[in-house]
């Protein structure tokens, strides 16, 4: 058996070279520890989250849109009886369309973990708005008079403005946390 012991020593000392980290300079001295370095597959930091969730919210063509139309929306209303124009209802349904298009844009963003709950009020806010004016176009495109159905647009405005208020406010206490500038779209 003495015999043995020379190969079974060769095959442990082969086995503990190849072992990671290890080498012949090595085995006789304290190894120091490797250098840090950053790894490509990092995770990013929750700045970098919150610069990427504004990046993909890509609401500010959107919010210049919608802008737009609803400055020629209260343009319709100081001209004429908002709910006799066929030009209103062909701005609401602009108004309509821009909403889609800013729920579904929204409801696509991963949002990062800490926006998580107040992600899904804005994304309840957007389909909240979209039904809202989907509502007020067709009352305006029935021409049903405004002094009719105003206090029920009221009440519609309140309930999908209220998630949205929870929203900007978690957002800029994100913001703030982390030092991260706040698109102008946001306010």
């Amino acid at each position: 058996m003495g015999h043995m012991r020379g190969p079974l020593f060769l095959i442990v000392a082969v086995v503990a070279l190849a072992a990671p980290g290890c080498s012949a300079s090595t085995q006789t001295s304290t190894r120091s520890p490797a250098p840090a370095t950053i790894s490509p597959t990092a995770s990013p930091t929750a700045r970098q989250l919150l610069r990427q969730y504004f990046t993909d919210l890509k609401l500010d063509e959107l919010t210049k849109k919608m802008k737009t139309t609803q400055e020629r929306l209260d343009r319709a209303w100081d001209t004429s009886d908002m709910s006799t124009s066929k030009a209103a209802a062909r701005l609401w349904a602009r108004a309509v369309q821009l909403d889609e298009s800013q729920t579904v844009a929204a409801g696509a963003v991963e949002p990062p973990p800490m926006l998580v709950g107040a992600h899904r009020r804005l994304v309840r806010s957007s389909r909240l708005q979209t039904e809202t004016d989907y509502w007020v176009k067709e009352n305006v495109r029935l021409r049903i008079p405004y002094a009719q159905w105003w206090r029920e647009w009221e009440r519609r405005y309140q309930a999908y403005m209220a998630p949205y208020r929870d929203w900007r406010i978690a957002v800029r206490i994100q913001a703030k946390k982390l030092g991260v500038p706040i698109p102008a779209w946001v306010f």
